[in-house]
């Protein structure tokens, strides 16, 4: 009996550890849009790089490409 009260401790810090995995959402990836092929896309999903660059825009916040979100030169890997 003392050996269950000692490791109680032990077993609500493991519970709570399951616990906050089982219950926390993933962050939703807010979407990066560019030109690829001439056509504004969300890369957000694709793999893509930024090099850096201070007079080139590597994605946008918008649809329209208005608003800068990262600096660099896009590359979309292969």
């Amino acid at each position: 009996m003392n050996t269950l009260i000692k490791r109680l401790p032990l077993l609500g810090f493991v519970l709570a550890g399951i616990f906050a995995f089982a219950f926390t959402q993933p962050n939703a990836q807010e979407p990066a849009y560019q030109l690829v092929n001439g056509v504004p896309t969300d890369v957000s999903t694709m793999n893509y790089r930024c090099d850096f660059s201070d007079t080139q825009i590597c994605t946008f916040e918008d649809v329209a490409l208005t608003i800068p979100k990262e600096d660099g030169e896009f590359w979309l890997n292969p």
